[in-house]
């Protein structure tokens, strides 16, 4: 029978193509078979994955939100301690916390209002310095 290709490297590797991929190592959902060499590149501790419960993806529509859901999981979990983090959720602008307002209103982590008032500042002062 026919193996797999490698997905990174291109190569043949020892994975016949109708094994089932629960029995397969090197195998990515999704992506699909690695070599062993590319397989184990990297550290150990680059291959270790965590799994999420299904209802926290589907109870969380927002992208944002379930990153945050799925980081604090992690943390619980696995390490039963908080992560040790600083709040990346700060306007760059007004230096205020940004992580309650809806991802709609946020220019990456700064507030909408921050950029617009600024952009009006801008073209103001160029109006009168014109």
């Amino acid at each position: 029978m026919p193996n797999e290709i490698c997905i990174l490297c291109g190569n043949e590797t020892h994975v016949d193509i109708n094994t089932h991929i629960d029995f397969r190592t090197g195998y990515i959902e999704g992506a699909g078979q690695l070599c062993t060499s590319c397989y184990l590149k990297g550290s150990p501790s680059s291959r270790e994955m965590i799994t999420i419960p299904k209802d926290i993806v589907l109870n969380t529509p927002n992208d944002m939100e379930l990153g945050g859901k799925v980081r604090q999981y992690y943390w619980n979990e696995y390490h039963n301690t908080q992560p040790p983090m600083k709040n990346q959720w700060i306007c760059g602008i007004c230096g205020k916390d940004t992580s309650d307002v809806e991802y709609d209103y946020l220019v990456g982590v700064d507030h909408l209002s921050c950029h617009l008032n600024n952009e009006v500042r801008e073209t103001t002062s160029d109006f009168y310095t014109s």
